[in-house]
């Protein structure tokens, strides 16, 4: 048994991705995924020979294709929490987090020494007021903090410290759903099932409209957080369903 696939393509269509959760409404929002390019599909088949050697040598007698499936493959280039978390297999939604109110906050770490760094708790930006370590003031030279990483720096070790005890005073800054902040959940959610929608941009020739219904979409390839190409999102294997009614795969296009 062999396979036989027929690939298909947009041509040389510039265009947008978006996006459905679940099964598709008209009446509900679409979520721009952003360019997307490459974008193809291929249909794959299963190739069952039946050979017939009753006459002696084995010839064959019927060729039968069954079993088809319909998959897509794209690339989006847009970092945003939607695409990352189709990406990762996972749910993403807005990090929110309510600023301080009132007094300032502390909290107490152990092990401080030139160079230790630590991790306030919490979400969102912070502002760092003052430091101690050993019981001792530091002063504005002998520490540093990263706002929105929520890390504190140990620079210098102030002459008088008693111990490594580190008490960091400060105040969250807060951060809301405006601020475009997102928290990713990965790998709860490796399949994503929807609705794609391709809407051609070129500035020549046909503006393509396709809509893919009912396809299923696994995490993506291997992404590197750190390296001298940019980032993008592969896609490969994006299954669409079969559906009975049509007896066929439903690709809607739109010329």
């Amino acid at each position: 048994m062999t396979t036989r696939v027929i690939t298909g393509d947009i041509g040389k269509s510039k265009g947008l991705l978006y996006w459905q959760e679940g099964t598709y409404d008209p009446s509900k929002p679409v979520h721009e995924l952003g360019v997307v390019n490459p974008l193809s599909h291929s249909v794959a088949t299963e190739k069952d020979t039946l050979k017939d050697s009753r006459f002696g040598d084995s010839v064959d007698a019927a060729v039968d294709y069954g079993n088809p499936t319909c998959t897509l493959a794209f690339t989006l280039f847009q970092q945003n929490a939607l695409n990352r978390s189709l990406a990762n297999g996972g749910t993403a939604s807005a990090l929110t987090a309510a600023a301080t109110s009132g007094a300032s906050l502390t909290h107490t770490f152990d092990g401080g020494k030139a160079g230790a760094n630590f991790v306030i708790p919490g979400s969102g930006p912070v502002t760092v007021e003052s430091v101690t370590l050993g019981g001792v003031a530091l002063a504005a030279d002998e520490y540093g903090y990263r706002k929105d990483a929520r890390i504190v720096q140990v620079l210098e070790v102030p002459a008088g410290a008693t111990g490594d005890d580190v008490v960091v005073t400060y105040k969250n800054d807060g951060v809301t759903a405006a601020d475009g902040k997102s928290r990713l959940v990965i790998g709860n959610l490796v399949q994503r099932t929807g609705t794609l929608i391709f809407v051609g941009t070129s500035k020549m020739g046909p503006k393509v409209k396709i809509r893919y219904p009912n396809v299923t979409i696994p995490p993506a390839s291997e992404r590197s957080l750190i390296g001298d190409e940019w980032t993008s999102f592969e896609f490969s294997d994006v299954t669409v369903a079969w559906d009975d009614a049509i007896g066929g795969f439903a690709l809607e296009e739109d010329l």
